[in-house]
């Protein structure tokens, strides 16, 4: 028997654009020359292999393997499915457990020893590459360049090496810019607040770092992370690096960061890009500390005078209030009025008021009493031929409906043969774990044909021949239906029933109003229906005379 093989690809970098097609190819390529089946390919673009939490690729792949889709799982290296040793070890527990094989086309066979030793190797390998890169940006930052992003008041500058490579990581000051930041220390340091500082930036149209509205924190930042443009020491002409390390949550998988000990902060000077002077720069420093220490002198301050002039009262169960409900009235036409002239709705502008937002146009400031008069009164007009109209238009939808529920009919029968098929050449074999799952996808295959035959059926149902006297009899339970609305315009039992049967009330020319019925639940509800109680304990009905009217 063919082993079916689910194919694993992964690369890091969204620069690596071919490395996963590449993979792909790699173990096709490996499937045909070993007589495997490549069943499915999953796949994970631009995705460190130092986390397994995020990988949506790695996780459709262990739910395949649950509901048993292949024997085999495919790689090019075992790094392929994680870096992460933990991650690694878990991924290969969950494919023993549902006896999958896991196979690198450059270790073979997976088995524990290649899970302890190669996935150190690779823990190793992550832990190596984290300090190079710390250490080519140290140097980096001691030659004179900028780590990170772009601070505000400064533009990158784009210039090509000896050898026509791209020199990253120069900058030179934006005056403009400069120019805004010399301002906000100047005020700072006469004594204005920070708020007043964002208030003028922001009123004098000055786009923040980020491009939106200045606010408190775009100055201070974070107190326990010394961020924000007040604390910037690239504004007195020092770079500072190495503030941050970060950690991987074991729990999550998640990258979070931590500030070092500024005794481990790395400082280069770098006079040419100074803004402000050293010794502005440092009293402003203090001036933060100082209003940040008042600050929470004065807040403390507070709170022990508020205990002292409040003794502390005895306290009393607090009371079960129960939320207010707000009673809010269906009305028959709530949502589907439309104005004729402008093809759009009429909707609510103020209690018992409603307006055609196009202006200008007749349907505005429209009373609630007169839409309920001029509803009702376009109800009644509901007549035998528009019934007999709307049968015959439902009549393509029923042939439709009859030639769908035969062809389903008819496929459902030979799913039940070929099943019963089966049956009998599997009576005198053995039911092999292959064979179970081939069973329950055809019941479940034969289920789903019976559930769409229901479905349309029950589809069907309401749009059945009307005879004659069938249509009389609906529009004499239609007129008993809306009757109540007569005496009772906002009569609640009976809107909740008859508000279906209406798709849309258009509002013409002195409130002539013109109805689009769901003709579908209307004849639904009515075929079913008998005499029925509408109101509070007594039967309404229609009048002998309306009924006889019919009749005729």
């Amino acid at each position: 028997m063919t082993t079916r093989v689910a194919i694993y690809a992964r690369h890091s970098s969204d620069k690596q654009v071919h490395s996963t097609q590449d993979q792909i190819a790699r173990c096709q390529k490996y499937c045909r020359e070993n007589g495997y089946e490549p069943v499915l390919v999953f796949q994970d673009e631009s995705i460190s292999g130092a986390f397994a939490y995020d990988r949506q690729g790695l996780a459709n792949l262990i739910e395949a393997a649950v509901e048993g889709y292949f024997d085999c799982v495919l790689a090019e290296d075992l790094s392929r499915i994680s870096r992460d040793q933990g991650d690694v070890a878990h991924v290969y527990r969950k494919l023993v457990y549902l006896d999958i094989e896991l196979r690198t086309i450059a270790e073979g066979q997976i088995t524990p020893l290649h899970i302890g030793f190669k996935g150190t190797m690779n823990a190793m390998y992550l832990t190596d590459l984290s300090d190079k890169t710390h250490r080519g940006m140290v140097a980096s930052v001691l030659k004179g360049n900028i780590p990170g992003g772009l601070a505000y008041g400064y533009d990158v500058v784009h210039h090509l090496d000896d050898r026509g490579e791209v020199v990253r990581g120069n900058r030179k000051i934006n005056e403009e810019q400069a120019e805004i930041v010399r301002w906000i220390f100047d005020q700072y340091e006469g004594g204005a607040t920070l708020n007043h500082i964002c208030n003028v930036l922001n009123r004098q149209g000055v786009p923040s770092p980020k491009g939106g509205e200045w606010i408190k924190t775009t100055l201070v930042g974070q107190i326990a992370r010394k961020t924000g443009l007040l604390r910037q020491t690239l504004y007195k002409g020092v770079v500072t690096f190495n503030r941050m390390m970060y950690r991987k949550n074991p729990d999550t998988g998640k990258r979070q960061s931590f500030l070092r000990p500024e005794e481990e902060w790395i400082k280069v000077p770098v006079p040419e890009l100074a803004i402000i002077s050293e010794a502005q720069f440092d009293r402003v420093q203090k001036m933060i500390e100082e209003r940040s220490s008042m600050h929470k002198k004065r807040l403390l301050l507070n709170k022990a005078l508020k205990k002292e002039e409040k003794p502390p009262r005895k306290r009393k169960k607090a009371k079960v209030q129960r939320p207010k409900m707000r009673q809010v009235n269906l009305y028959v036409f709530s949502g589907k009025l439309w104005c004729a002239f402008h093809d759009q709705a009429i909707s609510v502008v103020r209690k018992h008021k409603y307006s055609c937002a196009a202006k200008p146009c007749p349907n505005r400031n429209l009373k609630h009493e007169y839409l309920m008069d001029a509803a009702f009164e376009a109800m009644q007009q509901l007549t035998i031929d528009q019934i007999n109209e709307a049968n015959a238009e439902l009549s393509e939808v029923r042939k439709n409906l009859e030639k769908e529920i035969a062809a389903n009919e008819a496929e459902l029968e030979n799913a039940r043969k070929e099943m019963r098929t089966l049956l009998d050449n599997l009576a005198s074999r053995r039911m092999t774990k292959e064979t179970k799952p081939f069973l329950d996808e055809r019941e479940a295959a034969i289920l789903k044909i019976r559930y769409k035959i229901e479905r349309l059926k029950k589809d069907y149902a309401p749009m059945a021949e009307l005879p004659e006297q069938e249509a009389i009899d609906i529009l004499l339970r239609y007129d008993e239906a809306i009757f109540p609305l007569s005496k009772e315009p906002d009569h609640q039992p009976t809107i909740s029933r008859i508000y279906p049967w209406f798709k849309r009330f258009t509002v013409d020319l002195d409130l002539q109003i013109t109805i689009e019925y769901d003709w579908i639940r209307l004849l639904s509800d009515l075929r079913s229906s008998n005499h029925k109680t509408y109101g509070s304990g007594s039967i309404i009905t229609a009048p002998e005379e309306a009924k006889s009217q019919v009749a005729s």
